[in-house]
C-alpha cells in the first residue's frame, strides 16, 4: 500500500491528480486516519489506462503578429498577444478554431 504523494512520484501527476483519481473511481483506495492508501494493483491499473489526446497546437506562422495556422484543416487564426516581462510574450489561443484533434479529426466543422 503507498500514500497519495507516493503513487504521484509513481505517475509522475501531483497529489492533487491521484486524490482526484479517487474521486471520480479511476483508481480505488482505503482511507487510514487522514492518509488515502493506494495498493499496487490500482498504480499497474492507472499506469495502464489510456486518456484521450489533448487538442493539438497550432503553428506559428508569424510570430509578430501570432498568426497561426492549424496542421489538421489548415485554418488560420490569430492568438492574443500579451507582453510579459523580459520582452518575452504570452501567445494564448493555440488551439484551432475548429476543434481540431489531435487524432487529426476535425471537430465543428461541417
Amino acid at each position: 500500500m503507498f500514500t497519495t504523494n507516493e503513487v504521484a512520484e509513481m505517475l509522475d501527476v501531483t497529489p492533487v491528480r491521484v486524490r482526484q483519481m479517487v474521486a471520480t473511481g479511476i483508481i480505488s483506495a482505503e482511507k487510514r486516519g487522514r492518509d488515502l492508501m493506494i495498493a499496487k494493483s490500482e498504480i499497474e491499473k492507472a499506469k495502464a489506462r489510456k486518456t484521450k489526446p489533448g487538442p493539438k497546437a497550432g503553428k506559428l506562422i508569424n510570430p509578430s503578429t501570432g498568426q497561426h495556422q492549424c496542421p489538421v484543416c489548415g485554418q488560420e487564426w490569430w492568438a492574443n498577444i500579451k507582453p510579459l516581462s523580459g520582452g518575452r510574450y504570452y501567445r494564448g489561443g493555440k488551439q484551432c478554431p475548429n476543434g481540431c484533434t489531435s487524432k487529426g479529426k476535425k471537430g465543428g466543422v461541417k
